[in-house]
C-alpha cells in the first residue's frame, strides 16, 4: 500500500504516488467524463469503482423511483401505521 498515492477524479482521472506533487493519467478508454466518485477497496489497493455522470444519467429512472418512495411511500406508510396503533419499532422512522 502506498501511502502517498492520491487520486483525482475529475474530467481526466488523474493518480500520485508523490502525495500529489506529480500526477498522471490512469490512461482510461472509452469512457464518459466527469469522473465524479471513487472508491478504492482497501484490501486490494489496484481495485477502484468509478462513479462518472454517465452512471448518474443511466438511474435517473431508478434515482426517482428510490426518491419517491422517501419522500412520499414510507410518510404514508408511517401514517398508517400510527392510524392503526402500531407500536413505533426498530427500523420505523421515528417523528
Amino acid at each position: 500500500m502506498n501511502v502517498d498515492r492520491v487520486y483525482i477524479p475529475d474530467v481526466i482521472f488523474q493518480v500520485s504516488d508523490d502525495g500529489g506533487k506529480t500526477l498522471r493519467s490512469l490512461g482510461q478508454r472509452y469512457m464518459h467524463v466527469d469522473n465524479h466518485i471513487i472508491w478504492v477497496d482497501p484490501k486490494n489497493t489496484n481495485h477502484l469503482l468509478v462513479g462518472n455522470q454517465i452512471a448518474s444519467e443511466l438511474f435517473a429512472v431508478e434515482r426517482a423511483k428510490l426518491k419517491a418512495l422517501i419522500e412520499t411511500d414510507v410518510p404514508a406508510i408511517e401514517k398508517e401505521l400510527e392510524r392503526l396503533g402500531a407500536p413505533y419499532t426498530p427500523g420505523r422512522l421515528p417523528r
